[in-house]
């Protein structure tokens, strides 16, 4: 593989996945002294954990398709958590008016006045890259 092309699926590789790890508890389990700060060696411990668990064939080597494999792992894991919180009667299973309920929920979690309608700074997306706006969170 052309040099320039591996380095830049790793810089892609390392940012969309950076972005996970530098929220909370990603960061704190790489702590693994549990010092509050995360050394040379306890970040070359997370990334080598983090290229095993890429390389799927265990051949030393990160394809393009072990990281679409990844993304795709991830997605579908996102989208069974999504089905999860949507099943408010713990049956397995999203009905019309369950999921229905759910959308709502979660447009209108945006509503941080309360006034019961989204407007102003409400409607805009969340920031993104570092904390949210009051009234937003992680789901958005």
């Amino acid at each position: 593989m052309n040099s320039k092309i591996a380095l830049a699926i790793f810089a892609n590789l390392f940012l969309t996945t950076g972005v996970a790890m530098a929220r909370g508890p990603a960061m704190q389990a790489m702590d693994l002294d549990a010092d509050g700060s995360i050394t040379q060696a306890e970040a070359a411990h997370a990334a080598a954990g983090k290229a095993q668990a890429i390389d799927t064939d265990a051949d030393g080597l990160i394809t393009l398709e072990e990281i679409q494999a990844m993304h795709e792992r991830r997605r579908l894991q996102r989208m069974q958590q999504q089905l999860e919180r949507a099943d408010s009667n713990a049956d397995g299973s999203v009905d019309v008016d369950e999921f229905s309920t759910h959308m709502i929920e979660r447009i209108m979690h945006r509503d941080h006045d309360g006034d019961g309608q989204l407007s102003g700074d409400e409607l805009a997306p969340p920031k993104r890259g570092g904390k949210p706006r009051p009234g937003h969170d992680e789901q958005d």
